[in-house]
């Protein structure tokens, strides 16, 4: 089974759709691909990654969807065909903060600039 590793800030679904009567798509079903990366638990542990296990059949259909190749493009997903330490793969993946994640200390001008405006 394939496993996909997330920098994403958010879970996002991929929905499936089949066409329906009156040319209108019906939903059949939805892959979520977990996200958290940069978000602290409950336990104030920040994870740099997450990672979701899909079937086959998912990953076959996640490779034809545009968004989730954009995804893959930008760095902020990765497939693997085995499952492997999360720290491990998402060290060599985009250093690029996921657009959706949260502001940090690290975000904004030195407390001697006057701006103090984040860095985007």
């Amino acid at each position: 089974m394939p496993y996909i590793y997330s920098k994403m800030a958010a879970s996002v679904d991929v929905n499936r759709f089949a066409p329906g009567g009156a040319d209108m798509p019906v939903k059949q079903g939805k892959i979520t691909i977990h996200g958290g990366a940069g978000i602290a638990n409950k336990n104030l542990i920040t994870p740099n990654g997450v990672v979701t296990e899909v079937t086959d059949e998912e990953m076959e259909f996640l490779n034809a969807h545009d968004t989730f190749n954009q995804w893959k493009k930008n760095g902020f997903i990765k497939v693997e065909k085995k499952k492997v330490d999360v720290e491990k793969v998402v060290a060599n993946m985009n250093d690029k903060a996921d657009p959706s994640a949260p502001l940090a200390p690290a975000d904004f001008a030195k407390a001697d600039d006057n701006t103090a405006k984040p860095k985007l």
